[in-house]
Order: C-alpha cells, then sequence, then structure tokens
C-alpha cells in the first residue's frame, strides 16, 4: 500500500512540473519546415494564378517587379522562358507538386512544433529520400549551398534519428520495469 501512494504522489508531481518542453533544436528544424511549407505554398498559389493568366510572359515579368527582382536579369529571363515554354498540363502538375511538397513540409512543421513522434519518423524519412539527389548534385555542380544544404539535412536526419532512438530506448526500458503498484 504505501508504494502505491508513493507511485500516486510521484505521478501527481509528474504532472504539476507543468507541460514538458519542447528543445530548442527541435523548433528551429520546425520553424525551417514552415517557412519551406509556407515558400511552397505561396510557389503554388501564384503558379495556379499564372496559368489562367491571358498573357503567361507579362504576368510572370509583373510578378517578377513586384517581388523588386530585376526583369532584366539573366535568372529573370531563365525563369520567364522556362515557365513560358512548359505546355499548360506540365504547368498544373508543377503547380500540384508544389502544393504537395508545401503539405508534406507544413505537416512535418507544425508536428515537430508541439513535439510528436510521429513528425521525427515523418521528417526523417521524408528528409533522407533527398540526400542521394543532394549528393548528386554536389558531384555534379559543386557549390557552397548544396554542400551546406547537405550538412544540414544530415544533421537534421541523425539528430531526429538520435531522438527516436532514444525515445525507443526509454518507452522500452519503461515497459521491462516491474509493476510495483501490485500488492
Amino acid at each position: 500500500m504505501r508504494r502505491l501512494i508513493r507511485r500516486q504522489t510521484l505521478h501527481l508531481v509528474r504532472i504539476s512540473r507543468g507541460p514538458r518542453r519542447v528543445p530548442l533544436l527541435i523548433r528551429f528544424i520546425a520553424v525551417g519546415k514552415l517557412i519551406k511549407g509556407l515558400t511552397f505554398l505561396i510557389g503554388a498559389l501564384f503558379l495556379a494564378r499564372l496559368i489562367h493568366a491571358p498573357d503567361l510572359a507579362e504576368a510572370i515579368a509583373t510578378l517578377i517587379a513586384h517581388l523588386h527582382i530585376d526583369p532584366e536579369g539573366i535568372r529573370a529571363q531563365h525563369a520567364i522562358e522556362w515557365v513560358t515554354g512548359l505546355p499548360h498540363a506540365r504547368l498544373v502538375l508543377v503547380a500540384a507538386g508544389m502544393s504537395t511538397y508545401a503539405a508534406i513540409y507544413l505537416i512535418e512543421g507544425l508536428g515537430l512544433w508541439f513535439d510528436r513522434p510521429w513528425a521525427e519518423w515523418l521528417t526523417v524519412v521524408a528528409t533522407a529520400l533527398f540526400i542521394p539527389f543532394e549528393i548528386e548534385h554536389l558531384i555534379h555542380r559543386p557549390s557552397f549551398g548544396i554542400a551546406l544544404t547537405l550538412f544540414l539535412n544530415l544533421a537534421v536526419v541523425g539528430y531526429l534519428a538520435w531522438r527516436i532512438r532514444v525515445r525507443l530506448a526509454n518507452h522500452a526500458a519503461h515497459k521491462k520495469r516491474p509493476d510495483t503498484t501490485k500488492e
């Protein structure tokens, strides 16, 4: 009986400490995922709006000007040529793909923000899937930006995989403990 009371008291003490704090690194990863998700969502919405414009090249040039990017610049010209060269059906697929990426990033970000274990799993899998492509891109077109992206994604996957492993080990250790409440 005494153990039962002590265990219930410990349980009450644990509850009274308040909600569990989410580690700052998890918050940073979540913010990064949310920013990516919002960026893809805004891009998909703009592309969906551009698809229905009567003059696609003029609409893209106007959008570029609103973003305070030089419409005569090389990157702006490549963007205009690329988008106007795509068939309508391909533009719809690109907008749908961007919406899908936005949904995945937003789900990852919100799940990590609220410290959900499934979000860690989703983020590890989704981020690890891109690593081979980043390595290939780094080999064929080496740049500091790609190297940094690869490093950050490897760090995120490693850290979240470590957290998952610790969480699973804690769960397994908790299950192996003998139940002291039975007397």
